[in-house]
């Protein structure tokens, strides 16, 4: 519970090995790499579920906008 995730990923760095793909990641239809060139997520909650998992809740920003999400994970450690 005292745990917390702080994320910030380049868009420029999306590789889904099709370039293609990642070209139209990177475009204006998705993340818009040139504009927005970075993602982020910053935890407000990490909770303990048992045997090594976690339910994370935290602010994700997209383009500039930010939504609260919450998701599972497994602690390794």
């Amino acid at each position: 519970s005292k745990s917390s995730v702080d994320v910030s990923i380049q868009v420029a760095s999306v590789n889904t090995f099709d370039e293609k793909r990642d070209g139209h990641l990177k475009s204006p239809d998705f993340f818009d790499a040139e504009t927005y060139p970075v993602i982020t997520f910053k935890s407000t909650a990490v909770e303990p579920k048992g045997d090594g998992d976690v339910r994370v809740t935290g602010n994700l920003t997209i383009r500039d906008v930010t939504k609260s999400i919450t998701f599972d994970a497994e602690f390794n450690g």
